[in-house]
């Protein structure tokens, strides 16, 4: 009986032990690389085009990220359930390379994604899903001329600048 039972157990495989958790919860592809990238060089006019897109007040929305980070797909998926405009450059093809640490410096975040609703920057998904579920998203997105005619929504809640 006790051969018997260690014959069962012997064909048992070991379940793959698991990985210890790590201090960020943002998966590797969000993270931006800790040395230079070295990029392919994207054309002096192409890059300064890119660069003077950042922040545009005329798109109600931009996101720059990677697609394969999940983070950055639930900032689209969100904008395109709520039928929002909005624009997406990838940071890891063509002239977004150069981007990438032009966004890190500036808005002091080292993960995408890098969402800007009309022009300022709000942070990554978790701002933007805050914004949303607050119902501030729709106003914001916004233009100018928009907000002046519209009627002035009846509570307003300020959200915090992120630093």
């Amino acid at each position: 009986e006790k051969a018997s039972r260690n014959a069962d157990t012997a064909g048992d495989t070991k379940k793959p032990a698991v990985a210890a958790p790590t201090a960020s919860t943002e998966p590797a592809a969000c993270k931006e690389p800790a040395g230079a990238q070295s990029a392919p060089a994207a054309s002096p006019m192409a890059k300064s085009a890119l660069e003077e897109s950042i922040g545009d007040e005329s798109v109600p929305a931009q996101i720059f990220g990677r697609m394969s980070c999940p983070w950055t797909q639930r900032a689209l998926r969100l904008l395109e359930d709520r039928g929002i405009e909005h624009s997406y450059t990838a940071l890891d093809e063509g002239g977004g390379y150069a981007l990438a640490p032009k966004l890190k410096a500036t808005t002091g975040q080292r993960t995408v994604p890098y969402v800007y609703l009309r022009g300022k920057f709000v942070g990554g998904y978790d701002a933007l899903d805050e914004i949303d579920r607050l119902g501030q998203l729709d106003e914001m997105v916004k233009s100018a001329e928009e907000r002046a005619t519209s009627p002035k929504p009846r509570v307003r809640i300020q959200i915090a600048p992120r630093d």
